[in-house]
């Protein structure tokens, strides 16, 4: 029997898509014009994308992408860190609170994706189809996240 996917996964997948067909005219760029960030994000949109495409029979390349595109996102929570701390003497209370609950979001989201990414190093071909869906939903969900604490930092 083929794994259904839910709803909530069909419109995460079709987001995905809009968002990297609407990214695809910016690609007449030139390196120097992208920042880092950018840069990275592309790199983690590229392999997202390769990791919806793969199947079963394709797990170890999958977790190898996904294994990637975490340690990019840690490194890019540390920087966010490094910003907040730079910048700690200089904010109000409110401010600091707010620096430390999305930092906490942040976590915490990571957190979920490092569980999908687990899921995908041990699921069954049965399954496979599901926990991909699910961790490729829950890097989504700390991209996101990530992009509202830059907004407001």
């Amino acid at each position: 029997m083929k794994p259904q996917i839910s709803s909530a996964a069909k419109l995460v997948l079709i987001a995905m898509v809009i968002f990297i067909a609407g990214s695809l005219g910016y690609g007449d760029r030139t390196a120097a014009e992208e920042t880092p960030a950018q840069a990275a994000k592309e790199k983690t949109m590229q392999a997202l994308k390769a990791i919806g495409g793969y199947t079963a029979d394709q797990r170890d390349e999958a977790v190898r992408k996904a294994k990637e595109t975490l340690a990019d996102m840690d490194i890019r929570i540390e920087r966010l860190e490094t910003q907040y701390s730079q910048k700690w003497d200089q904010m109000d209370q409110s401010a600091r609170s707010s620096a430390q609950q999305t930092l906490t979001a942040l976590r915490k989201q990571r957190s979920k994706a490092a569980e999908w990414y687990g899921g995908l190093k041990h699921s069954s071909s049965n399954v496979w189809e599901d926990v991909k869906t699910g961790f490729l939903e829950s890097y989504h969900q700390l991209q996101g996240a990530f992009e509202n604490a830059a907004r407001e930092f």
